[in-house]
């Protein structure tokens, strides 16, 4: 039995050993319908895996006592492991660029893993995602991949944050990223004018439309800006009037908490200097109120203007 088959077996035999605890070499090795030498030679492969920098067993902790086998940390392996909502959208969405790669010869292996990923039921509680709506369309990733690459308008209805609906959102898609642990599409919004992301799993109505027949409204470098700054943005805390929710969705608050009155939200930025300008701009609709000093400048700054 070649290495690379017995790392396969293994991914089927140590679940089964730690939900077996105490099993005899030759009950599990029946089992698998391999011999008590053959399972022992593949658990050995597992636990000299390790963790890179370290020694082998650093990662599986399986024991044998005797002829039993227990298994003390499989390290998730004991439970079927799910891929989240963003897991799979990635994963679909770089599988259909390499399909179209020109001289692939084994297009089946693509197609087959395609149709595993887009027919997988939702990740189980407790997984990265589970705070995610239960929306999303089947479908949508390889939609929107269409639609990014022939330049074509989506219409679509969204769910906000705040469980409002939104439909018929006319928008020109950019690109998908994953940003701490969602899928989000970053697209123009023809209606608004200005660059928003879209939760995928909040979209729950998505429709191809035109061709985009205009120039484009940003350039390629502004869209690149936006989606790799975001993996390193710092975190202010604001609030929002129940009106402005639409900018939540503009300037990419999440919204963490409310009341009758009030929006309370999470804003990413860069620097100061963009804060401070969008705590200006929007000051009768957000309060940003850490970093406390940004809330302090503003209200100098308005009182200045006052008196002069």
């Amino acid at each position: 039995m070649k290495t690379s088959q017995k790392v396969a077996l293994a991914l089927d035999i140590i679940p089964y050993l730690a939900n077996h605890g105490g099993i005899t070499r030759r009950e599990a090795a029946a089992h698998f319908g391999i011999s008590p030498r053959e399972l022992t030679s593949i658990l050995e492969i597992a636990v000299c895996c390790g963790i890179p920098g370290y020694y082998g067993g650093d990662l599986l902790d399986i024991d044998i006592w005797g002829d039993n086998i227990y298994v003390y940390t499989a390290q998730g392996l004991e439970k079927p492991l799910r891929l989240t909502t963003a897991e799979r959208a990635a994963l679909t969405l770089a599988l259909e660029h390499v399909d179209k790669v020109p001289g692939l010869t084994n297009h089946t292996a693509v197609h087959s893993v395609l149709a595993k990923l887009t027919g997988q039921p939702s990740a189980s509680s407790g997984s990265a995602d589970t705070a995610a709506p239960t929306g999303g369309i089947p479908g949508a990733t390889e939609i929107l991949s269409t639609a990014i690459t022939d330049r074509r308008v989506l219409t679509l209805d969204y769910l906000r944050g705040t469980g409002e609906l939104t439909p018929g959102r006319r928008v020109l898609p950019y690109r998908i990223i994953i940003r701490k642990g969602f899928a989000y599409l970053i697209a123009w919004s023809l209606d608004a004018h200005e660059l928003r992301q879209f939760r995928l799993d909040r979209i729950v109505q998505l429709h191809p439309d035109t061709l985009w027949a205009g120039e484009e409204p940003l350039h390629i470098a502004d869209i690149e800006r936006y989606c790799t700054d975001g993996e390193t943005a710092k975190e202010a805390y604001v609030t929002l009037r129940h009106d402005a929710v639409w900018l939540a969705e503009l300037l990419g608050i999440t919204i963490t908490d409310s009341n009758s009155s009030t929006l309370y939200g999470v804003l990413p930025y860069f620097t100061e200097a963009w804060l401070l300008r969008m705590a200006q701009r929007y000051a009768d609709y957000m309060v940003v109120c850490r970093p406390k000093h940004i809330e302090k400048t503003v209200v100098d700054r308005a009182a200045q203007a006052l008196a002069r």
